[in-house]
């Protein structure tokens, strides 16, 4: 079975699935990075580098809520994941090297993650590397799709 995913055209670094069955599409999506497609409004997945997520935590937090509370009203099936483990995350992100209070910084952006997790009912998952992130992402599709397609 191959499953239909549908990358967003702003996705920076997309994921290109070569080792799974997929079928790829790309069109702009309301929120997130990856869905479904032909379900894009049933789920959604937002993926973020370590980099990336203490970015967004710095300087973009208006826009990403704005986009975890699409995720929340469209989507029953949604998802952050971080291309890092979350012991790599406490560590902060690389451009904090020589930082005083690097991980006090860490652990508040860690905070504000829990908070935006419990507020927005989506699910934040440190999943480890690029390659595992990606694997993990087909795989969640690839349920959902089964679930969504009326199987298992």
């Amino acid at each position: 079975m191959k499953v239909p995913v549908t990358i967003d055209t702003r996705e920076q670094r997309p994921y290109l699935f070569e080792r799974y069955e997929v079928r790829l599409s790309k069109h702009a999506l309301s929120a997130g990075d990856y869905a479904l497609t032909g379900l894009d409004d049933c789920c959604g997945i937002e993926r973020k580098s370590k980099a990336d997520m203490f970015h967004t935590y710095s300087k973009g937090q208006r826009r990403f809520t704005r986009m975890l509370t699409l995720m929340r009203e469209r989507h029953p099936y949604n998802a952050v994941v971080i291309e890092c483990t979350m012991a790599e995350f406490m560590k902060g992100p690389d451009y904090w090297r020589g930082r005083r209070n690097r991980k006090a910084h860490a652990r508040i952006v860690r905070s504000t993650i829990l908070g935006w997790q419990s507020s927005y009912r989506t699910p934040f998952l440190f999943i480890g590397n690029r390659d595992q992130t990606e694997y993990y992402v087909y795989d969640m599709l690839r349920i959902w799709y089964g679930r969504l397609k009326g199987g298992r």
